[in-house]
């Protein structure tokens, strides 16, 4: 049954860094051995909630999920989004983190595919690449951590401009025609860069006006080298 539902993932799923030099043949038997589940969710509805027991780490098949926790004033801060192909939850799991800190609501209409990443240290000889499966997972802490390093540099700057620069310049990846793809709405990025999204709003207009950037086909361009 399992497998017969991930027949239309499969090349997502060979394309995984998760399973990065691993047979393909070998592929399913890695997600019988992580004890695969794959749920669907509809659009707004809560995966986990702040304070619920913790679920298995998760790969988006398809659709978005957003990441959030409450700050002291009971608000709602956007940490960050994910989409097809992307992981989310494994630190938190093979910390044993009893309790989410955070809540993960979907974008749109999601399936994602859990993974008890726990039997790579309880069971490791029930599959021939168990070792590979951890490498590849600590190869995927590392890039993530790389990211929450950039998230504290923009963090760190001081001017709502700067924040935004650093943002575009330093953590969204450019297509082919040189755009920038916002992953978020204009509230979920003032969350992510917490700031107030009026703010946020007039601070991007200005940026307009003085030709720092200019808005094309839902892509931000950024036409001077920014530092």
């Amino acid at each position: 049954m399992l497998k017969k539902r991930l027949n239309k993932y499969s090349l997502l799923l060979h394309n995984l860094s998760l399973f990065n030099n691993i047979p393909e043949e070998s592929v399913f038997e890695a997600l019988q051995f992580l004890h695969a589940k794959v749920k669907s969710y509809k659009k707004g509805e809560t995966v986990i909630r702040i304070g619920e027991t913790l679920i298995p780490a998760g790969i988006i098949l398809e659709g978005r999920l957003e990441i959030s926790f409450q700050n002291n004033n009971d608000d709602s801060v956007n940490m960050n989004h994910f989409q097809s192909g992307e992981t989310f939850g494994e630190a938190m799991v093979l910390a044993d983190i009893p309790r989410s800190p955070m809540q993960a609501k979907t974008l749109e209409n999601t399936v994602i595919l859990f993974l008890n990443y726990k039997m790579l240290y309880i069971k490791p000889s029930d599959y021939p690449y168990a070792g590979r499966l951890a490498l590849n997972l600590l190869q995927s802490f590392a890039l993530k951590n790389v990211f929450l390093n950039q998230k504290i540099r923009i963090f760190s700057q001081k001017t709502l401009r700067d924040k935004i620069l650093t943002y575009l310049n330093k953590t969204l990846p450019k297509d082919q025609t040189g755009g920038l793809k916002l992953p978020f709405s204009k509230t979920s990025a003032a969350e992510f860069l917490g700031v107030n999204r009026s703010a946020l709003s007039r601070e991007l207009g200005r940026m307009k006006s003085e030709g720092m950037l200019r808005e094309q086909d839902g892509k931000i361009y950024l036409p001077l080298k920014q530092n």
